[in-house]
C-alpha cells in the first residue's frame, strides 16, 4: 500500500500543490458527522474536468491550463 500502513475511510479534505517533479499534499479528516451527499453521484475530479471544458468551450476562458488554484466542495443541501 505504499507509504502508509492503513488505508484512510473517512470523509476528507485535500490541500495539493502541483510541481514540475513534485506533488506536495496533505489530508485533513472531516468531523466524523460529515456524510458525503447521497444525492451526488459523481467523484469530484470527474465533476471538475467536465466543468473546467464547459468554461473553455463557451469561450469563457482561453484555456483551462489558466486555472492554477481551485476550492472544491461538494455541499450538503438543505
Amino acid at each position: 500500500m505504499g507509504i502508509h500502513q492503513r488505508q484512510l475511510d473517512m470523509p476528507l479534505r485535500l490541500e495539493a500543490g502541483f510541481g514540475t517533479d513534485y506533488i506536495d499534499f496533505q489530508l485533513f479528516p472531516l468531523d466524523a458527522d460529515h456524510q458525503r451527499p447521497k444525492w451526488v453521484t459523481a467523484d469530484i475530479d470527474n465533476l471538475v474536468g467536465g466543468f473546467m471544458d464547459a468554461l473553455q468551450d463557451h469561450g469563457l476562458i482561453a484555456n483551462d491550463k489558466l486555472i492554477v488554484e481551485a476550492e472544491l466542495w461538494i455541499p450538503t443541501r438543505n
